[in-house]
């Protein structure tokens, strides 16, 4: 199995004894794979790919749009999901300040006063989602930042509609999608590497790649875990 870059684009080019070269985007990772026969050249193959750039664009935007989040009403027994559990929520009317508790049942108490809108109900959720978020990140990237030697002036978090996270190579300030509380903490840790990575190394390409597996051996795993299902809460 090798990898090539076509348009700065990474593939996985893997041989086999077929006849003919196969081009395959995957819906769960985003990832794009060519099989190809075994006697063909990597010239070959890259040129394939590129007759085929067009196509291959058209399937990884079509495919990162997954990641927007389902709107909830926030009503009793929906399913919620935070760090990669399911959870079922409880309404509970009350005067006093609105709150979320987690207990070991798998459930979610929301403390809301009497006659509050959905709206407002989902504002409560998502003030938590955040509150937590933020507790989740701040360990990982000491750790991290720590361990690589790269260091970010600023960790901000984001609703994004198509990205996991991103960075701004001139002010180097990293944003975290807010989707991240509701996937496994090593979801997490995954991006935060990666982000790190991006300040070294701009592109998905091989020098990329060696960073993740020097820092974060079975990376790969984490980030197909992260594009699985539930895409959305």
């Amino acid at each position: 199995m090798k990898y090539i870059t076509v348009d700065q684009i990474q593939i996985r080019v893997t041989k086999k004894s077929i006849r003919n070269i196969n081009l395959y985007v995957c819906p769960a990772t985003g990832d794009v794979r060519i099989s190809a026969p075994s006697n063909t050249s990597i010239e070959r193959i890259k040129g394939f790919a590129l007759s085929r750039i067009g196509w291959i664009k058209k399937h990884l935007s079509k495919y990162q749009g997954r990641i927007i989040p389902e709107v909830k009403d926030c009503i009793n027994n929906e399913s919620h999901y935070f760090l990669g559990k399911e959870y079922t929520l409880k309404l509970i009317e009350t005067d006093t300040r609105p709150k979320i508790e987690l207990n070991e049942s798998r459930i979610i108490h929301m403390y809301s006063r009497p006659g509050d809108a959905s709206e407002k109900r989902r504002q409560l959720m998502n003030l938590w989602y955040r509150q937590e978020l933020k507790k989740q990140i701040l360990p990982l990237v000491e750790k991290w930042e720590s361990k690589t030697g790269l260091n970010m002036t600023e960790w901000k978090i984001r609703r994004m509609k198509t990205k996991w996270g991103s960075v701004s190579l001139r002010t180097k300030t990293a944003r975290l999608n807010l989707e991240l509380i509701k996937k496994p903490v090593e979801c997490l840790e995954y991006v935060i590497v990666h982000e790190l990575v991006h300040l070294v190394e701009r592109y998905h390409n091989l020098r990329f790649r060696n960073y993740m597996e020097n820092y974060l051996p079975g990376w790969e795993r984490l980030k197909e875990v992260l594009n699985s299902p539930p895409y959305i809460s």
